[in-house]
């Protein structure tokens, strides 16, 4: 087998390179010729992707983002991650940090997990491959969205969106207990963070509620632009299954509207584990961040969602369901909002802990971990609490 030459090579890359270009710019000014040639349509798409966004996605995922940053910040994740390290790392080869990841990202859905992951990274918890690797997997939509929007207002039937909330999770899980042949070994660089003081609560809060809104911003503008484009996909005429796998694989709200009636039940589990397009470009910022190969990502999706299907039609064997048929198209996205009510009252229950244990639990736990690790000697933490308070 002969060598290709260095000349060579730099050939063969200069032509992909010239031929992704003239690509790129060909589909960049198509899609530009479009939106500017139905500029009606996109602009509908972008006011009713607004509407959602102010009336569902915001109410929603504000709270439980304040919630999973102030907990993944503060002393609280520190406190969790210590009591399950055996349990995490017995059961999915991961540490006790990636527990409030797991855990938000399961009852927050897609961006909540991303987030959570993004700061246990940064905060110097979890190693970048252990953040990656929980990053290609995790990727769950809210039991609020399956079983209230989906279950609920698309189905009239709260008991399918139990099945298919439990197909996404088994599947889910059945992929977590393949990092178990995969084990990574404990980071040094956690030994030596372990060390720094982390923030007070109060500075927790802040950065939780700066980095919210922050990441908001971006899926909303994720969302308005998906919302241009069904627009602009209602305007080209397609044949019914062409827009219909165009609609499913770009949104999924939209696509498990488009598919009521027309697709098998278990294939709407495979919707919700795909999560579609626009549901993927919002975690993109983490995935870069933890530098996750999108191909890898893609193909573990297209794992899911044939796991979910799978594990769905199974369920519904033994538990099958009578759908009603849907009265309204939009029915699907009022019942999220309720749900965030249970969120809120939480969030007030943390602004209150805020207030008072702010004080004692703060500054103990940042002694203590000064003496362990010899920044203060053994015999002057009694001094130095006495200097705090």
């Amino acid at each position: 087998m002969k060598r290709i030459k260095t000349k060579d090579r730099a050939k063969i890359a200069e032509r992909r390179f010239w031929m992704k270009g003239a690509c790129g710019c060909f589909l960049f000014f198509l899609l530009l010729f479009f939106f500017l040639s139905n500029a009606d349509e996109a602009a509908k798409g972008v006011s009713d992707a607004l509407r959602i966004c102010a009336a569902q996605l915001i109410p929603a995922l504000l709270p439980s983002m304040v919630l999973c940053g102030f907990f993944v910040q503060s002393e609280l994740g520190a406190f969790a991650a210590k009591r399950l390290e055996k349990a995490m790392r017995l059961l999915f080869s991961l540490p006790g940090e990636s527990a409030a990841a797991l855990l938000f990202g399961v009852i927050g859905g897609y961006p909540v997990g991303a987030a959570a992951l993004l700061s246990l990274h940064e905060s110097g918890r979890l190693s970048k491959k252990e953040a990656a690797r929980l990053q290609t997997i995790l990727f769950c939509p809210s039991p609020a969205f399956v079983i209230g929007a989906v279950g609920v207002g698309l189905f009239q039937s709260a008991r399918f969106g139990r099945i298919l909330l439990l197909s996404l999770l088994l599947s889910m899980l059945l992929m977590l207990q393949g990092l178990r042949l995969f084990p990574l070994e404990t980071p040094v660089f956690r030994l030596e963070t372990a060390a720094k003081p982390t923030v007070s609560q109060a500075e927790a809060f802040f950065g939780a509620v700066e980095n919210a809104s922050r990441q908001l911003v971006v899926i909303c503008g994720f969302i308005c632009f998906f919302g241009a484009l069904r627009g602009l996909l209602c305007t080209l005429e397609l044949p019914a299954h062409l827009e219909l796998f165009f609609r499913c694989i770009l949104e999924v709200t939209d696509g498990c509207a488009a598919a009521k009636g027309t697709l098998p039940l278990p294939l709407f589990a495979a919707l919700l584990a795909f999560g579609g397009l626009c549901g993927q470009c919002q975690i993109l910022p983490a995935l870069h961040a933890l530098k996750v190969r999108l191909p890898l990502f893609f193909a573990v999706r297209v794992l899911h969602a044939l796991l979910s299907s799978g594990f769905c039609a199974l369920l519904l064997r033994f538990f099958p369901v009578q759908t009603a048929a849907m009265v309204h198209t939009n029915a699907a996205l009022q019942p999220a909002a309720p749900a965030s009510v249970a969120v809120s009252l939480c969030l007030l229950a943390m602004c209150v802990m805020l207030l008072l244990g702010n004080r004692t639990f703060s500054r103990r736990s940042r002694l203590q971990l000064r003496v362990q690790y010899g920044i203060i000697p053994q015999g002057g933490e009694r001094n130095a609490t006495k200097t705090a308070e």
